[in-house]
């Protein structure tokens, strides 16, 4: 139920299944370009939904009546995808979350069909809204029973750590027998450095979107330095340094722990060492998402004066050079469930 062009683990599943011989069917937006090996793969077919883009409220009877409606209208197509387009399939394959109507609707076609359910467990989805409406809203419980419920039905579960298979173990919603982990693995694009003139030819290519890459001299980067006819590379005496984070701008990736501790490296940097230089740094955060426009104008309020931020959107094929290009890599994803008890019931 996610944009199939960010779902990195979702287009690694179908890859993996595809050259095993299987006839895959992707179902998701299409809003990005998946990789390559999707477009190429002749066994692996995609059927995209359809967005539904609603401007924001702060009504809260006109933002009930808008979850509403989108549960119905993505209720409906997903059934129609999958009993009229999709080819009868042996297993339907459901990244979680989202939870609704993702989950109860793959139940309903896999009873109708006589086909497996298998739950991709990135996270719990109940946990997740409970960060937005609070441990104890209706949707908060709801979403949660959803989750219990539909899950104890699936055939096989498959957990990104071992932390999130004990948990569907400890609430009887797997067995041991029925689970198992796959960790995330970087794809074959995925080096773990590149040499400087691949740098150079990335970073010559960021510059001309993105102001951040670009050198006060205008004519090269902030990074490199070429001759007239680049047949010598070298770093820029006053480079800084490239730190990278990526995030789809959810709640479970708490962005306040990065920028307070840039803030503190920023005084550092203008506190005077004796002997001790500390490089700038340019901040790269990447990715899409629900709270990427307020995180954006929280690094605009920010007065930092050897920190810079970049948020771009990048290509396929430059995310993975991006990533080897880096001095320092930082992820904040954390998986939260939230314990149901007495008491907090």
């Amino acid at each position: 139920m996610g944009d199939i062009g960010r779902s990195p683990r979702t287009q690694y599943h179908a890859v993996a299944l595809s050259q095993k011989g299987y006839n895959v069917t992707i179902v998701g937006y299409l809003n990005s370009i998946p990789i390559s090996d999707i477009a190429e793969a002749e066994n692996i077919t995609i059927l995209p939904l359809k967005s539904i883009n609603i401007a924001n409220t702060d009504n809260q009877i006109l933002r009930y009546f808008y979850y509403i409606f989108k549960a119905i209208y993505l209720s409906l197509s997903l059934l129609k995808i999958l009993l009229l387009d999709a080819r009868n399939p042996l297993f339907i394959l459901v990244q979680n979350p989202p939870s609704i109507p993702t989950l109860p609707i793959a139940w309903f076609v896999c009873l109708i069909q006589g086909c497996h359910l298998i739950v991709d467990w990135h996270n719990l989805g109940h946990s997740i809204l409970s960060l937005t409406l609070g441990n104890k809203h209706p949707l908060v419980y709801l979403y949660y029973f959803i989750e219990i419920f539909i899950g104890r039905f699936s055939s096989l579960h498959i957990c990104v750590t071992e932390a999130m298979r004990n948990y569907l173990i400890e609430k009887h919603i797997s067995r041991c027998s029925e689970s198992i982990v796959f960790y995330d693995r970087p794809y074959k694009t995925f080096k773990s450095t590149i040499d400087i003139k691949d740098k150079h030819e990335l970073f010559e290519k960021l510059k001309k979107t993105y102001n951040e890459f670009q050198h006060s001299t205008f004519k090269d980067n902030i990074f490199t330095i070429s001759n007239s006819n680049n047949s010598s590379i070298l770093y820029q005496s006053d480079r800084p340094a490239l730190l990278i984070s990526s995030t789809s701008w959810t709640q479970d990736e708490d962005f306040s722990i990065l920028l307070e501790a840039l803030h503190l490296y920023d005084g550092i940097c203008s506190t005077s060492l004796s002997g001790v230089r500390l490089p700038s740094i340019l901040c790269v955060i990447t990715g899409k998402g629900p709270q990427k426009s307020y995180y954006k104008c929280l690094l605009n309020q920010l007065e930092l004066s050897h920190v810079k931020f970049c948020t771009p959107w990048l290509e396929n094929e430059d995310y993975p050079r991006l990533l080897a290009a880096a001095d320092v890599g930082v992820s904040l994803f954390f998986i939260q469930w939230y314990r149901f008890t007495h008491e907090s019931c």
